[in-house]
């Protein structure tokens, strides 16, 4: 009964968070429009300034994450897979970021050569998984 009650006030402090996180993307917004009206040559400034304070705050929510999935590792998967996740992960959530920041200022082309680039690395990263789970497979039909 208390553990329940315990994730049930995780649950709304996460919800919380998140709607402190959205307000700050609604006034970022804001106040891009704003200075887009009065300097436009400010606006991509502004903008990439809002991702990062968006992207620092959003650190501190995926801390805890990054402790519950680790402890869910130690119990069913190898430190080395889970590695592997949290890098793949990383990769996809910096690789989309810097992706719209390029969209946002204007060079589509860019974005799509840094997802590119992105996918190239997550391919990279998991060859040695991809080997096993083969390996695995092989051994098996065998």
């Amino acid at each position: 009964n208390r553990g329940s009650f315990r994730s049930y006030k995780g649950c709304v402090r996460a919800l919380i968070e998140s709607f402190k996180l959205f307000g700050i993307a609604i006034l970022c917004a804001i106040s891009c429009v704003m200075i887009k009206n009065y300097k436009n040559e400010f606006h991509v400034t502004a903008r990439i300034s809002g991702i990062i304070v968006l992207f620092g705050i959003s650190l501190g929510m995926v801390s805890p994450l990054i402790d519950y999935i680790s402890g869910l590792a130690g119990q069913a998967l190898n430190e080395e897979y889970m590695e592997i996740i949290l890098k793949t992960l990383a990769i996809a959530y910096i690789t989309q970021i810097s992706s719209d920041i390029c969209k946002d200022c204007g060079e589509g082309n860019i974005a799509s050569g840094v997802e590119i680039i992105g996918r190239l690395e997550i391919i990279l990263l998991t060859m040695p998984l991809l080997e096993r789970i083969l390996n695995l497979a092989g051994e098996l039909i065998q």
